[in-house]
Order: C-alpha cells, then sequence, then structure tokens
C-alpha cells in the first residue's frame, strides 16, 4: 500500500518495517551466540545527521548487536504466555 502525501502513515510504516527487519536481526544474532538489543530514547536529530540520511528516511530504532556480556542472563522475566494471549 502507498501512502502518498500521507506522513503520519508513512512513518507508522517506517515503524512496522523496521521493527520486523529488528526481529530478525536480534533472531540471527541470537543464533550465533550473540546479544542485542534495541536502543530508543536517542537523538534522532543527531542520528539523522550523522548518517546522512534523506529527508524521508526516518531513524527508527538503533540496534547493538556483539557478544553478551558475562553475567548477563539470558531470559529476561516475562509473564507466562497464557497469562498474555487467549487461543480461542
Amino acid at each position: 500500500m502507498r501512502h502518498f502525501e500521507q506522513p503520519q502513515r508513512q512513518r507508522d510504516e517506517a515503524v512496522r518495517s523496521a521493527t520486523f527487519g529488528a526481529a530478525a536481526i536480534i533472531y540471527a544474532a541470537r543464533s550465533l551466540g550473540l546479544g542485542s538489543t534495541q536502543m530508543i530514547g536517542f537523538d534522532d536529530i543527531a542520528v539523522h545527521r550523522e548518517y546522512g540520511l534523506a529527508e524521508d528516511e526516518v531513524p527508527v530504532m538503533l540496534l547493538t548487536v556483539g557478544p553478551e556480556r558475562q553475567g548477563n542472563w539470558p531470559q529476561k522475566p516475562r509473564l507466562p504466555v497464557a497469562d498474555v494471549l487467549d487461543f480461542a
């Protein structure tokens, strides 16, 4: 679907696409024994400038990938799937 002349829809699509891409990178990193996490709260204007992004490109998130830190637990606390998902 094209979102010409609809900046909010364009941004929404960028966020969705980046999220799926980041998930794929996180899973690939994990399969290689690497840790990964997204970073939010960054200065998007500085990122835009630093990487020379075009005016219509949106920095959605930063993603770190590297060796896992010693002592970092591999699975963060999560609710059981049955508590948050209904397969009815």
